[in-house]
């Protein structure tokens, strides 16, 4: 009889129920029968129908047939349940039209689609919707004995879900029927009489069932072939139960759970209220789970230490001289728009007594070359403004030729020179310079550049080496 749907002709494209309903594609078979996707032309509703063979009337065949039938019309209506429309009858066949579902089976969702992996919330939904009809069709007194992702039809995402394929379905609580459905999701008391007392609980068994389904759901494996001792997997959960657990790769609250829907002793398994307690009280179910939604660690904390206090040197503050600095020796320049430097340089305490006495020109350049020209006795001399309080008179022109000239008289008119003068203390009288009597210049770096003041009819141009000027002579107007 498990090979019948095999002996059933391919009735794909052909017309049934006084041609009105046109089967269109195969969509599956089984055990009993096959499943054809139709479409009815009078009503224009798409449809699934079951092709099963007739059996001679009285035979277990057509018994265990029409008590499909009748369970699956009375459990018709439900949301969770594939709807039973009609049936009709041939010579050699029995039609069943039902409701069609169009994402197709849950397998499929498992296997292909993998709707369910690393989805707890999904599985929440689907696994709720999955309990709500097996806790109908208990509450009807029917238990289906045959649970499994091929006989359970849902939406394409996995939702929706609804039961189907009642050909094992029985009112009998307590069953004497060994061998009932698929190995992968039979109970071990259900395999084999030589295993139980004779009998077993089919609503245990239907929850056996479901726990392997929530398994499949949970990482797309099944845990053992067969509970039977001869299966190696089983074998080893017998002996020790964490093997569930680590070779799964389930969460522990979920392998808790399943550790006790797997137990060996039916009444020691929880309802389907604790089973569905059980399952919404979990945040994840499998370890892949737990570690995306474990928080990332924190980073060390870091100490800091403070640093050790170093010595600070006590350095001698410079006292800032009471100095002035430079200014020009005319009334008609506005000086106080020179720019001053914010430090300004101080002259050693024994040249600033040196009292300066010029019998010289006004102007003398030591670093630059002998002029081309040669200079005149009137070039070297300086008008007797500029020697107001040197307390000599002009030089002679024996003088003027010991030292190189600035320039001639013809250039006076295109040249004029600043002339700065360094105000010092009154120094005392009788002061003289330890090269001899001879008076001699005195030249001081200046910093900065500053604005230049010029005396009319004076050369321009008069620096001394490296840039440094020439101090004249003379003294303020």
């Amino acid at each position: 009889m498990h090979s019948a749907s095999y002996n059933l002709p391919d009735l794909t494209g052909e017309f049934v129920d006084g041609r009105s309903i046109e089967l269109l594609c195969l969509l599956g078979s089984g055990a009993y029968g096959k499943v054809y996707k139709a479409y009815d032309h009078h009503e224009g509703q798409l449809y699934a129908v079951k092709c099963m063979p007739k059996y001679e009337p009285g035979s277990r065949g057509a018994r265990m047939q029409e008590s499909e039938l009748l369970v699956h019309r009375m459990l018709s209506g439900h949301p969770r349940v594939i709807s039973l429309i009609r049936e009709f009858s041939t010579d050699s066949l029995v039609f069943a039209v039902l409701e069609l579902a169009t994402g197709g089976d849950l397998f499929t969702a498992l296997v292909e689609r993998q709707c369910y992996r690393g989805k707890p919330e999904l599985i929440k939904a689907a696994l709720g919707e999955l309990l709500d009809a097996v806790e109908y069709i208990h509450r009807n007194q029917v238990f289906h004995r045959d649970l499994k992702p091929e006989n359970i039809l849902c939406s394409p995402v996995g939702t929706d879900i609804q039961l189907a394929d009642f050909g094992l379905a029985t009112q009998v609580a307590i069953s004497h029927q060994f061998g009932c459905g698929s190995r992968f999701y039979m109970s071990p008391e259900s395999i084999d009489a030589g295993f139980a007392t004779g009998c077993y609980s089919a609503r245990s068994s239907d929850l056996w069932a479901l726990s392997v389904i929530f398994t499949n759901m949970i990482c797309g494996l099944h845990p053992w072939n067969s509970a039977a001792p001869a299966d190696p997997g089983y074998a080893a959960f017998q002996n020790n139960p964490e093997y569930l657990y680590k070779a799964l790769r389930i969460s522990r609250p979920a392998f808790l759970l399943l550790k006790r829907c797997f137990h060996l002793n039916p009444l020691k398994r929880p309802t389907l209220d604790e089973f569905r307690e059980a399952v919404n009280a979990m945040e994840c179910f499998s370890q892949e789970d737990e570690e995306s939604l474990a928080p990332a660690p924190a980073p060390p904390s870091r100490i800091f230490k403070p640093l050790p206090c170093l010595p600070v040197q006590d350095f001698p503050r410079a006292v800032s001289p009471n100095f002035e600095w430079a200014h020009s020796t005319t009334n008609d320049i506005d000086c106080d728009k020179t720019p001053r430097p914010a430090v300004v340089p101080q002259f050693p305490t024994d040249l600033m007594a040196l009292r300066l006495q010029f019998s010289s020109a006004s102007f003398l350049d030591f670093s630059s070359p002998t002029p081309s020209h040669p200079p005149s006795s009137s070039s070297s001399q300086l008008p007797p403004s500029c020697l107001e309080g040197s307390g000599s008179s002009p030089p002679t022109s024996d003088d003027s030729d010991s030292l190189p000239s600035v320039g001639s008289e013809e250039e006076e008119d295109e040249l004029s020179c600043p002339v700065i003068v360094v105000s010092t203390p009154p120094p005392s009288d009788g002061v003289e310079f330890e090269s001899g009597s001879e008076a001699m210049p005195l030249v001081v770096p200046l910093p900065v550049r500053p604005r230049r003041a010029y005396i009319p009819g004076r050369p321009k141009h008069a620096l001394g080496a490296g840039g440094s000027r020439v101090v004249g002579c003379g003294g303020s107007k």
